[in-house]
């Protein structure tokens, strides 16, 4: 992708401020971003990827997936550790845990708490700003398809 780039712009904006003067066949949002526990910043994101997506585009969002924080573990692949650790089943279906990763000889932790939402929470999510849900493209349904809404023609 970066050798298609004919151009390069500098932008400085929060994701939910911004403002490009052009849609997109697909955008993506991922790193759980729909999971943000502020419901208002949930609907600025979705709001950002409805008005950057070409009407007949896609919108390709990553959700948590709630097994992921079910209970501390460790995860690893060659070159990188994952420690889940700190979790925490929270009021109003939230979770939180930290994660630390390693790579090589560096290491860093975050600390993350999600909202998981359900199908219809997503849904109405989606629809308030302007999306419709298409279906889900994994079987944990983390990563979910969906596209502007079509208006009537009149």
């Amino acid at each position: 992708m970066v050798a298609r780039i004919t151009e390069t712009e500098t932008l400085c904006s929060t994701v939910e401020d911004l403002r490009l003067d052009r849609r997109f066949d697909l955008v993506l949002m991922m790193s759980f971003l729909i999971n943000v526990p502020d419901d208002d910043a949930r609907r600025g994101l979705l709001d950002t990827c409805a008005r950057h997506v070409k009407p007949d585009g896609t919108v390709l969002l990553q959700q948590h997936d709630r097994r992921s924080f079910a209970q501390n573990a460790v995860l690893e692949r060659e070159n990188h550790r994952l420690v889940i650790s700190d979790v925490q089943q929270l009021p109003g279906d939230r979770q939180s845990a930290t994660m630390t990763h390693t790579v090589g000889e560096e290491t860093w932790s975050q600390h993350i708490l999600v909202q998981n939402l359900s199908e219809q929470q997503l849904t109405d999510q989606l629809c308030a700003s302007g999306l419709d849900l298409v279906d889900y493209l994994t079987p944990d349904q983390t990563w979910i398809r969906a596209r502007p809404q079509q208006t009537a023609a009149t």
